[in-house]
């Protein structure tokens, strides 16, 4: 892994501690590609055997995917003109029966 600063490993363990409590957390890793920010995350969903780990790529297309996340995340198809929150909702029921580490 690449050596990530120390203010963002406690960063990264402070919002597992979190989601591990019940409480609702954001974490977003940025940065230049190759920088081992997808292996950081590995490593974190390995070190966090609580969660379950859903995966999503967000490549470009040309055609219109609204959803195509969602569904990565879901394992299931959601009408394009479905209410956006209406697919919110989808998420949700999912992220309400344990911690979920959510990664694109």
């Amino acid at each position: 892994m690449i050596r990530w600063n120390q203010t963002l490993l406690q960063q990264v363990a402070a919002a597992r501690d979190r989601a591990l409590a019940g409480l609702p957390v954001a974490l977003v890793l940025e940065g230049e590609p190759g920088i081992g920010k997808s292996t950081l995350l590995r490593e974190i969903s390995a070190g966090s055997p609580g969660f379950r780990v859903l995966y999503a790529n967000a490549r470009e297309s040309v055609a219109p995917a609204p959803y195509r996340v969602l569904e990565q995340w879901l394992g299931e198809a959601v009408p394009a003109l479905i209410a956006p929150w209406r697919a919110a909702q989808h998420l949700r029921n999912a992220l309400d029966e344990r911690p979920t580490l959510l990664m694109l």
